[in-house]
């Protein structure tokens, strides 16, 4: 294991800098009720580890990057025979600035060969005796890199996550607040991801799937009552339900049903 002591007291007056980095370690357990001083880049070179932090547990495979904010709390250990590790731990006033405009939680994380190679970089740039205004802006490279990966990677699981819970639970009365809280995010953050990958609202995706519910149960029971289908699709306006049915299919309910029933 290689184990690099980067700071001194004169590069704590830096926007960023590293304190320690390390590469190729056994990684033992390790509990951190309260978190540590500093923050983490926490590489997983080879096994698997589990995290137990406050978003729930994860197990993080060989060549995944984790950031660890400062005073999250965390519980890792192995998982199976072998869990290698290597880290970058660092601080400054930059770090928070970073994460609140990537809109990161305090634990996340992605897989990425070309973060990788950056992180490897780094390794080779502080134990060559790099300047700590080299390190530091390099750092702030490295984070831009990494951060940018892992809000891909968390803003692609909250869509998904909100597209099963809209799918799910469709047939009841939901507001976007609802389905913003219910992802973990914030109602514009929900909004932006729609518009940024889907190219629609989540209210439209939302009527879509409803409606889309509504052709499958009007095939599987023609007798129901438009009233009782609206209620079923979650619509509480049978003639709000009719109009949104119509604008997205360009036919009524019941002319649907008579030209698709058997």
């Amino acid at each position: 294991m290689a184990r690099l002591y980067a700071a001194g007291d004169q590069a704590e007056l830096l926007p960023l800098y590293p304190i320690t980095l390390g590469t190729g370690h056994d990684q033992e357990a390790r509990r951190r009720p309260q978190g540590a001083p500093f923050h983490h880049l926490f590489v997983v070179q080879k096994g698997t580890g589990c995290f137990d932090t406050p978003q729930g547990r994860f197990f993080l495979e060989e060549g995944t990057v984790a950031f660890i904010h400062k005073e999250t709390p965390v519980h890792y250990h192995r998982q199976g025979e072998c869990f290698q590790t290597g880290w970058i731990t660092f601080d400054g006033p930059a770090v928070d600035s970073l994460s609140r405009y990537f809109s990161l939680p305090e634990f996340t994380f992605c897989q990425s060969p070309a973060l990788l190679d950056r992180i490897s970089q780094y390794y080779t740039l502080a134990k060559r005796g790099a300047s700590p205004e080299a390190l530091s802006g390099s750092l702030y490279d490295l984070l831009l890199s990494a951060f940018r990966e892992m809000q891909t990677r968390n803003r692609s699981s909250h869509l998904d996550t909100a597209k099963a819970y809209m799918r799910e639970h469709c047939h009841k009365s939901l507001s976007v607040g609802q389905i913003a809280q219910a992802t973990g995010i914030s109602p514009s953050l929900l909004y932006r991801l729609f518009h940024d990958r889907e190219a629609t609202t989540p209210v439209a995706y939302l009527q879509a799937l409803r409606i889309r519910k509504a052709k499958q149960l009007l095939l599987q029971n023609p007798k129901i009552k438009i009233a009782d289908l609206a209620q079923a699709c979650g619509f509480e306006d049978c003639a709000y339900f009719c109009k949104v049915f119509k604008t997205q299919e360009h036919i009524t309910p019941k002319a649907f049903l008579a030209k698709y029933s058997l």
